[in-house]
This record gives structure tokens, C-alpha cells and sequence, in this order.
């Protein structure tokens, strides 16, 4: 399906607003309240249902929950630095369980070291804070495309 555009007069009346018809999983993994209620502003636009993780190891237990259920994720969104279990450890543990989905790691470092470790655990792309819609709605169909 296309997407439609719609203008969103409350922010700002030349803002354009691209909105899809929602379906599918999202899991968002940010130790951050503030950046996890972002991305879900984000992602409510093209998901059905958004599950939110405080660290890395909620965010292994809500994959293999999802697993073990037979309702995988469409998409994941995991920050690279989160407390119990960091980001490259859980993309790593996410890819053992059988995860092959889109994986995107959100990180504040824009180290080249970090990008390389984030992708050689296993993420698909990085992206460096702050993260804009555009930016996000761009990396998902890159990721999401003929799939």
C-alpha cells in the first residue's frame, strides 16, 4: 500500500506527515524514557503494536518471548549503550535466538569503532542521535523493502 501524506496543522501548518496503514511489531531498546517515548511517537505512525525495553536484557527476553509465541518482531530499534546488557551483546544474543528481521542500532557515539561493533554484532544499520522521523522512516523502508 502507499502511504499517504497529510499535513499536520497543530505543529506546524507546512509539515507534512507520512502515515501508513499500521500493521506489524515493533520493539524499541533504549534505557531512556524520553528517547523510548519518541520512537514510539515515531513508530506509532507505521506499526500496530510497539513493545518498549529499558535494557538489553528485557530486550532479549521481549524477542524470545515474541519467538516462542510465533509473533517475531518486524522491526527492532536497540541503543548501543543500555545498562544490565549493552546493545552489541544483545544484538548478538537477538541474531543467536533466530531473530532475521531488520535490526537498527541507535547509538549517541558516532565513533567509527562503535558503528564497526555495532554492525559486527549483528545490526543491519546505525544510526546516531538525535534521530529524526525522515531519517528513521527512510532506514526502515531501506530495510523493509520487497520483504
Amino acid at each position: 500500500m502507499t502511504p499517504s501524506v497529510e499535513r499536520d496543522e497543530r505543529v506546524n501548518p507546512s509539515l507534512e506527515v507520512t502515515t501508513f496503514p499500521r500493521s506489524g511489531r515493533a520493539l524499541i531498546a533504549d534505557d531512556s524514557p524520553t528517547v523510548r517515548r519518541l520512537l514510539h511517537k515515531y513508530l506509532e505512525r507505521k506499526y500496530e503494536l510497539i513493545v518498549e525495553a529499558e535494557d538489553g536484557q528485557a530486550a532479549i527476553r521481549s524477542v524470545f518471548h515474541a519467538r516462542r509465541k510465533a509473533v517475531p518482531f518486524d522491526l527492532i530499534l536497540l541503543d548501543m549503550h543500555m545498562p544490565i546488557v549493552d546493545g552489541c551483546e544483545a544484538a548478538q544474543r537477538i541474531r543467536k535466538v533466530g531473530y532475521t528481521g531488520p535490526l537498527v542500532a541507535i547509538t549517541g557515539d558516532d565513533s567509527l569503532e562503535d558503528h564497526q561493533s555495532a554492525l559486527a554484532a549483528g545490526c543491519d544499520v546505525v544510526l546516531t542521535k538525535p534521530v529524526g522521523w525522515p531519517e528513521l522512516l527512510a532506514t526502515i523502508q531501506s530495510l523493509t523493502v520487497g520483504k
